[in-house]
Order: structure tokens, then C-alpha cells, then sequence
């Protein structure tokens, strides 16, 4: 498999980002919605913020909202994919509409297996599951 041109870039950006910190300039509050509009007053929607957006907003989900979550492994998942969406509008690979969008799908993918947890079906819950996480990959 060879990456050119915006994978590349991508590629290199993914495996810089990984061997930076992550935490969050902000500190969390312990109200999700409150440390969520400070991560949007703190990195405005334009390239180039993003990424950073996305890493201030899990590292709020990470201490507001995984200590009550019923699912955690869902939320990180979440994460995950809030992430590479965002580094891909960063490095213009998407559009911010294009990503939201991405993003949606996968939140009602999330909905659903939740769902399917819930409703005891959890071999749907698991396809459903191993599928999102391999488009977590592509």
C-alpha cells in the first residue's frame, strides 16, 4: 500500500500527533456542556483547530462523561473517530460538513449498538461493532 499526496501527509500527521501530548489546555469542570463550549471558544471551527478541538473535547468526555457512561469502550470509540475526522478536515482530506456528517453516521452506528446491547442482542450488537471499528481503520 503506498500513501501519496493527502494520505501521506495524513499518515505523517497521525504519527506526529501520536508521539505529542494530548491533553487539553483547558481544565475540565466536571459539566461536559460547559467544558465542551469552552473547548469551542478556546480552538473557533477553521483548519488548523480541528484537531485540537477534538482533543480538548475527548479529554472532557474522558473525565465528564466516561465515569457514568453504561459503555465506556462506545464513547472511547467516539473518540476515536472524532479525532480522525478531524485531523483529515485539518489536513483538508474532508470538509468540516463532510466530517460532521461522517460523524453523525457513526454516532447512530453507536446508538444502535448501544441499543442492541441493551435489548440483550448481542450478537447484532457485536457485528455492528466489529464493522465500525474496521472503518475506524480505512
Amino acid at each position: 500500500m503506498s500513501f501519496d499526496g493527502p494520505k501521506r501527509k495524513l499518515a505523517i500527521f497521525l504519527l506526529c500527533a501520536g508521539a505529542a501530548s494530548c491533553a487539553t489546555p483547558l481544565p475540565p469542570s466536571g459539566d461536559l456542556r460547559f467544558d465542551r463550549q469552552a473547548c469551542d471558544k478556546a480552538h473557533p471551527p477553521q483548519v488548523g483547530n480541528y484537531a485540537a478541538h477534538a482533543k480538548c473535547v475527548n479529554a472532557a468526555v474522558e473525565s465528564d462523561a466516561i465515569p457514568q457512561a453504561r459503555h465506556p469502550d462506545l464513547v472511547r470509540l467516539q473518540e476515536q473517530f472524532r479525532l480522525k475526522y478531524s485531523l483529515q478536515t485539518d489536513y483538508r482530506v474532508l470538509t468540516a460538513q463532510g466530517a460532521a456528517r461522517k460523524m453523525a453516521e457513526i454516532d447512530a452506528m453507536v446508538a444502535k449498538v448501544e441499543h442492541d446491547r441493551s435489548s440483550g442482542h448481542a450478537d447484532a450488537a457485536d457485528k455492528l461493532l466489529r464493522r465500525i471499528e474496521a472503518m475506524l481503520q480505512r
